[in-house]
């Protein structure tokens, strides 16, 4: 072999060793390209999936056919965004007959009946869980489970007007399901 053969294979392994190490760098720095490339962990599943079981206790939902749990946390921003439509979504579950419960993770019982009491939410129907009882993560979030606690529709975060529309809608296809 030549000296000048050597001296271009060296050169060329050695720009590949710095390439492989920009890019692994430049991997563990970006989520965005991490995605891209499609390495590392995948998105988070959702907390909650129709057709799952709901992790709180059977005596928030098991009396009647279908129930609304409304999650959320008198102190949370985006809860206090949604509060104006958490309180209609109340009134058109009471207006049909669906009952409404509050499940909240914050241990400040007397703030979240106050604030459940503005969402015309009775303060026996406040229930609070501890942190990490249930999967999930994040308020303010809605579901319609059944009796058996199978979710049947479920909704994160503060809802635009478009997923408002859709949630009141599906509230009112609910009417045929509540108990005579």
């Amino acid at each position: 072999m030549s000296d000048a053969f050597v001296q271009r294979l060296s050169t060329v392994v050695v720009v590949v060793c710095l390439l492989t190490v920009a890019g692994t760098s430049a991997l563990l720095v970006s989520p965005t390209l991490r995605g891209w490339v499609g390495v590392g962990p995948g998105a988070a599943p959702p907390d909650y999936v129709v057709g799952d079981r709901i992790d709180v206790a059977s005596a928030l939902y098991q009396s009647a056919p279908v129930t609304v749990v409304v999650f959320a946390r008198s102190t949370c921003p985006a809860c206090q965004k949604s509060a104006d439509f958490h309180r209609q979504v109340s009134t058109t579950a009471g207006a049909i007959g669906v009952p409404v419960r509050l499940v909240t993770p914050s241990p400040e019982f007397a703030a979240e009946q106050a604030y459940a009491s503005g969402l015309g939410i009775a303060s026996e129907r406040v229930h609070v869980v501890s942190s990490g009882s249930i999967r999930l993560r994040a308020v303010p979030a809605l579901m319609v489970v059944d009796s058996a606690g199978t979710i049947q529709h479920v909704w994160f975060g503060a809802p635009d007007a478009a997923v408002q529309a859709t949630i009141l809608q599906t509230l009112h296809s609910l009417e045929g399901a509540r108990r005579p």
